[in-house]
Protein backbone atom coordinates (compact mmCIF):
# COMPACT_ATOMS: atom_id res chain seq x y z
CA UNK A 1 0.00 0.00 0.00
CA UNK A 2 1.11 3.56 -0.87
CA UNK A 3 2.64 5.36 2.25
CA UNK A 4 2.23 9.51 1.41
CA UNK A 5 4.52 11.98 3.72
CA UNK A 6 2.49 13.51 6.56
CA UNK A 7 2.42 17.42 6.13
CA UNK A 8 5.48 18.93 7.54
CA UNK A 9 5.60 22.97 8.58
CA UNK A 10 8.13 25.76 7.92
CA UNK A 11 7.49 29.17 9.30
CA UNK A 12 9.70 31.92 10.06
CA UNK A 13 8.75 35.18 12.33
CA UNK A 14 10.57 38.52 12.67
CA UNK A 15 9.93 42.24 11.86
CA UNK A 16 11.41 44.58 9.39
CA UNK A 17 15.05 45.23 9.81
CA UNK A 18 16.62 48.48 9.58
CA UNK A 19 19.15 47.65 6.81
CA UNK A 20 20.03 44.24 4.84
CA UNK A 21 21.22 40.94 5.96
CA UNK A 22 22.69 38.56 3.41
CA UNK A 23 24.80 35.45 4.01
CA UNK A 24 27.39 34.96 1.76
CA UNK A 25 26.98 33.63 -1.44
CA UNK A 26 29.27 31.26 -3.54
CA UNK A 27 28.20 30.08 -6.97
CA UNK A 28 25.97 27.46 -5.19
CA UNK A 29 24.34 29.31 -2.79
CA UNK A 30 21.01 31.15 -3.59
CA UNK A 31 19.44 33.59 -1.14
CA UNK A 32 16.29 34.31 -0.18
CA UNK A 33 14.92 37.12 2.38
CA UNK A 34 12.48 39.65 3.46
CA UNK A 35 11.69 41.93 6.49
CA UNK A 36 11.38 38.69 8.91
CA UNK A 37 13.92 36.26 7.55
CA UNK A 38 17.22 35.54 5.77
CA UNK A 39 17.88 31.86 4.21
CA UNK A 40 20.42 30.39 1.80
CA UNK A 41 19.17 26.96 -0.09
CA UNK A 42 22.90 25.44 -0.78
CA UNK A 43 22.46 23.53 -4.45
CA UNK A 44 25.23 21.84 -4.19
CA UNK A 45 23.87 19.99 -0.98
CA UNK A 46 20.39 19.03 -2.73
CA UNK A 47 18.79 22.27 -2.03
CA UNK A 48 19.09 21.98 2.20
CA UNK A 49 19.08 24.95 4.37
CA UNK A 50 22.36 25.98 4.92
CA UNK A 51 21.90 29.37 6.65
CA UNK A 52 18.88 30.59 8.69
CA UNK A 53 19.03 34.48 10.31
CA UNK A 54 15.46 35.27 12.23
CA UNK A 55 15.20 39.31 12.09
CA UNK A 56 13.34 41.26 14.49
CA UNK A 57 13.15 44.74 13.92
CA UNK A 58 16.91 46.39 14.52
CA UNK A 59 17.75 42.86 15.97
CA UNK A 60 18.84 39.98 14.70
CA UNK A 61 19.70 36.18 15.47
CA UNK A 62 22.32 35.59 13.49
CA UNK A 63 22.76 32.19 11.64
CA UNK A 64 21.28 29.70 14.09
CA UNK A 65 22.18 27.13 11.54
CA UNK A 66 24.91 24.49 13.10
CA UNK A 67 27.66 23.64 10.44
CA UNK A 68 29.20 20.53 11.68
CA UNK A 69 32.25 19.04 10.47
CA UNK A 70 30.06 16.62 8.03
CA UNK A 71 27.42 17.19 5.25
CA UNK A 72 24.11 16.19 6.20
CA UNK A 73 24.16 18.56 9.56
CA UNK A 74 21.81 21.58 8.90
CA UNK A 75 18.27 21.79 7.82
CA UNK A 76 17.49 18.50 5.37
CA UNK A 77 15.89 14.96 5.32
CA UNK A 78 17.15 11.92 4.95
CA UNK A 79 15.18 8.18 4.29
CA UNK A 80 16.12 4.75 5.98
CA UNK A 81 16.00 1.80 5.64
CA UNK A 82 15.92 -0.94 2.46
CA UNK A 83 18.38 -3.44 2.50
CA UNK A 84 21.88 -3.11 4.12
CA UNK A 85 24.95 -2.24 1.82
CA UNK A 86 28.65 -2.35 1.97
CA UNK A 87 30.02 1.24 3.92
CA UNK A 88 32.20 3.20 3.34
CA UNK A 89 33.46 4.52 6.56
CA UNK A 90 35.59 7.74 6.58
CA UNK A 91 37.56 6.44 9.20
CA UNK A 92 38.33 3.13 8.10
CA UNK A 93 35.97 1.59 10.65
CA UNK A 94 33.04 -0.65 10.47
CA UNK A 95 29.67 0.75 9.76
CA UNK A 96 25.80 -0.31 10.05
CA UNK A 97 23.57 2.18 9.12
CA UNK A 98 22.69 0.74 5.77
CA UNK A 99 20.69 2.09 3.29
CA UNK A 100 20.47 5.92 4.09
CA UNK A 101 19.77 8.06 1.38
CA UNK A 102 20.75 12.34 3.17
CA UNK A 103 19.75 15.01 0.83
CA UNK A 104 23.00 17.27 2.00
CA UNK A 105 25.42 14.35 0.89
CA UNK A 106 27.78 11.63 2.54
CA UNK A 107 29.63 11.71 6.06
CA UNK A 108 32.82 11.78 4.10
CA UNK A 109 32.44 15.71 3.12
CA UNK A 110 30.97 14.14 -0.39
CA UNK A 111 28.00 16.32 -1.40
CA UNK A 112 24.90 15.16 -3.23
CA UNK A 113 24.75 17.87 -5.95
CA UNK A 114 22.07 19.42 -7.12
CA UNK A 115 20.14 20.89 -10.19
CA UNK A 116 18.66 24.43 -9.78
CA UNK A 117 15.18 24.78 -11.66
CA UNK A 118 14.32 27.86 -10.21
CA UNK A 119 15.11 30.97 -8.86
CA UNK A 120 12.52 33.77 -7.89
CA UNK A 121 12.40 36.45 -5.57
CA UNK A 122 10.09 33.70 -3.38
CA UNK A 123 11.30 30.33 -4.61
CA UNK A 124 14.32 28.06 -4.74
CA UNK A 125 13.58 24.50 -6.36
CA UNK A 126 16.53 22.25 -6.51
CA UNK A 127 16.55 18.57 -8.30
CA UNK A 128 18.93 16.10 -6.79
CA UNK A 129 19.40 12.49 -6.18
CA UNK A 130 20.66 11.74 -2.60
CA UNK A 131 23.79 10.53 -1.16
CA UNK A 132 23.88 7.43 0.92
CA UNK A 133 25.43 8.47 4.63
CA UNK A 134 28.09 6.30 4.66
CA UNK A 135 28.79 4.98 1.18
CA UNK A 136 30.44 5.70 -2.29
CA UNK A 137 27.08 5.64 -4.35
CA UNK A 138 23.99 8.24 -5.37
CA UNK A 139 20.76 6.22 -3.90
CA UNK A 140 18.43 5.81 -7.11
CA UNK A 141 15.78 8.83 -5.19
CA UNK A 142 15.17 11.27 -7.32
CA UNK A 143 14.12 14.41 -4.47
CA UNK A 144 12.64 17.59 -5.49
CA UNK A 145 12.83 20.39 -2.66
CA UNK A 146 11.29 23.35 -3.20
CA UNK A 147 11.60 26.61 -0.50
CA UNK A 148 9.25 29.56 -0.96
CA UNK A 149 8.76 32.79 1.03
CA UNK A 150 4.67 32.46 1.66
CA UNK A 151 4.10 35.38 2.88
CA UNK A 152 6.15 37.75 5.60
CA UNK A 153 7.16 35.54 8.16
CA UNK A 154 6.24 32.00 6.40
CA UNK A 155 8.37 30.14 4.22
CA UNK A 156 6.97 27.10 3.07
CA UNK A 157 9.31 23.94 2.11
CA UNK A 158 8.21 20.75 -0.52
CA UNK A 159 9.42 17.88 -1.10
CA UNK A 160 9.08 14.91 -3.85
CA UNK A 161 10.47 11.74 -3.99
CA UNK A 162 10.54 9.14 -6.56
CA UNK A 163 11.69 5.62 -5.56
CA UNK A 164 13.90 4.46 -8.73
CA UNK A 165 15.29 1.48 -6.43
CA UNK A 166 14.12 -1.94 -7.18
CA UNK A 167 13.20 -2.43 -3.74
CA UNK A 168 10.69 -1.36 -1.17
CA UNK A 169 12.34 1.71 0.95
CA UNK A 170 10.86 2.87 4.23
CA UNK A 171 9.32 -0.41 4.63
CA UNK A 172 10.18 -1.00 8.52
CA UNK A 173 11.92 2.32 9.46
CA UNK A 174 10.84 6.39 10.34
CA UNK A 175 12.89 8.74 7.98
CA UNK A 176 14.35 11.87 8.86
CA UNK A 177 11.52 14.36 7.56
CA UNK A 178 13.13 16.74 8.70
CA UNK A 179 15.77 17.51 10.62
CA UNK A 180 17.44 20.77 11.92
CA UNK A 181 20.85 21.14 13.11
CA UNK A 182 20.69 24.72 15.40
CA UNK A 183 23.61 26.07 17.47
CA UNK A 184 24.24 24.46 20.73
CA UNK A 185 23.13 27.59 22.54
CA UNK A 186 19.65 26.51 21.65
CA UNK A 187 19.24 25.17 25.49
CA UNK A 188 15.73 24.80 26.46
CA UNK A 189 13.34 22.22 24.76
CA UNK A 190 9.26 22.61 24.72
CA UNK A 191 6.73 20.38 23.40
CA UNK A 192 3.18 21.20 22.42
CA UNK A 193 1.26 20.08 25.51
CA UNK A 194 3.42 22.92 27.14
CA UNK A 195 6.72 20.70 28.42
CA UNK A 196 10.37 22.20 28.93
CA UNK A 197 13.06 20.49 29.40
CA UNK A 198 16.80 21.14 29.50
CA UNK A 199 17.80 17.36 28.81
CA UNK A 200 17.90 15.87 25.36
CA UNK A 201 14.04 14.57 24.90
CA UNK A 202 14.68 11.11 22.14
CA UNK A 203 11.98 9.36 20.18
CA UNK A 204 8.87 10.71 21.59
CA UNK A 205 5.59 10.43 20.40
CA UNK A 206 3.63 13.84 20.10
CA UNK A 207 0.98 13.41 17.44
CA UNK A 208 0.25 16.63 15.46
CA UNK A 209 2.07 18.36 17.58
CA UNK A 210 5.21 20.71 17.57
CA UNK A 211 8.71 21.11 19.21
CA UNK A 212 11.07 23.73 19.83
CA UNK A 213 14.02 24.90 21.11
CA UNK A 214 14.95 28.19 21.97
CA UNK A 215 18.27 30.12 23.42
CA UNK A 216 18.65 32.47 26.64
CA UNK A 217 17.89 35.81 25.00
CA UNK A 218 14.81 34.16 23.64
CA UNK A 219 15.13 33.26 20.20
CA UNK A 220 13.28 30.28 19.24
CA UNK A 221 12.47 27.59 16.56
CA UNK A 222 10.15 25.06 15.78
CA UNK A 223 9.35 22.44 13.69
CA UNK A 224 5.37 21.23 13.31
CA UNK A 225 4.06 17.94 11.43
CA UNK A 226 0.78 16.65 11.31
CA UNK A 227 -0.34 13.20 11.05
CA UNK A 228 1.55 10.30 12.98
CA UNK A 229 5.37 10.66 13.84
CA UNK A 230 7.71 10.67 16.13
CA UNK A 231 10.12 13.40 17.56
CA UNK A 232 13.15 14.08 19.47
CA UNK A 233 15.21 16.91 20.82
CA UNK A 234 18.89 16.92 21.03
CA UNK A 235 20.45 19.96 23.54
CA UNK A 236 24.18 19.80 23.49
CA UNK A 237 24.93 16.55 22.23
CA UNK A 238 27.80 15.48 20.23
CA UNK A 239 30.27 15.78 22.55
CA UNK A 240 33.74 17.97 21.77
CA UNK A 241 31.64 19.01 18.61
CA UNK A 242 28.56 19.86 20.39
CA UNK A 243 24.91 21.02 18.61
CA UNK A 244 20.95 20.75 19.49
CA UNK A 245 18.53 19.48 17.31
CA UNK A 246 14.83 19.73 15.97
CA UNK A 247 14.08 16.35 14.79
CA UNK A 248 10.91 14.91 13.38
CA UNK A 249 10.85 11.03 12.10
CA UNK A 250 7.96 10.69 9.67
CA UNK A 251 6.65 7.18 8.01
CA UNK A 252 7.50 7.26 4.51
CA UNK A 253 7.20 3.81 2.50
CA UNK A 254 7.31 3.81 -1.27
CA UNK A 255 7.03 0.57 -3.52
CA UNK A 256 9.28 0.99 -6.81
CA UNK A 257 8.30 4.02 -9.18
CA UNK A 258 6.08 5.58 -6.00
CA UNK A 259 6.00 8.99 -5.70
CA UNK A 260 5.46 10.66 -2.38
CA UNK A 261 5.11 13.98 -1.67
CA UNK A 262 5.61 16.35 2.12
CA UNK A 263 4.71 20.21 3.19
CA UNK A 264 6.67 21.30 6.11
CA UNK A 265 6.93 24.28 7.88
CA UNK A 266 9.48 25.37 10.20
CA UNK A 267 8.03 28.25 12.78
CA UNK A 268 10.56 30.69 14.85
CA UNK A 269 10.29 33.92 16.74
CA UNK A 270 11.71 36.44 19.08
CA UNK A 271 10.34 34.51 21.85
CA UNK A 272 8.70 31.28 22.58
CA UNK A 273 5.52 33.18 22.95
CA UNK A 274 5.38 35.05 19.46
CA UNK A 275 6.85 31.51 18.21
CA UNK A 276 3.95 29.65 20.11
CA UNK A 277 1.34 32.52 18.32
CA UNK A 278 2.34 31.53 14.91
CA UNK A 279 2.17 27.91 15.66
CA UNK A 280 -1.44 28.44 16.03
CA UNK A 281 -2.47 30.55 13.18
CA UNK A 282 -1.21 27.53 10.98
CA UNK A 283 -2.60 24.73 12.78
Amino acid sequence: MKRLWPIIVLTMVGCALNGTINPPSPKDIVTLQDASVSLAVDVSKGGAITYLNILDGPQFSGDVIDHGDATGRELQVSFRDGPQKDCWPCNNQACASGYNPTQEGSACQVKSGGVLLQNSATNVTVDSMPLNWDQKQSAKIALRSSVTLQSPGVVRLDWQATNNETFVVGSSSWGELPVAYLRPDFVTGTLSNGQTSATSLIGFRDDHGWIALSRADGWTVALYATGDHLSSIGIGTGGAKPTSYLQLWQWLELRPAEVGAATAWLVVGRTLEQTRTRLETIR
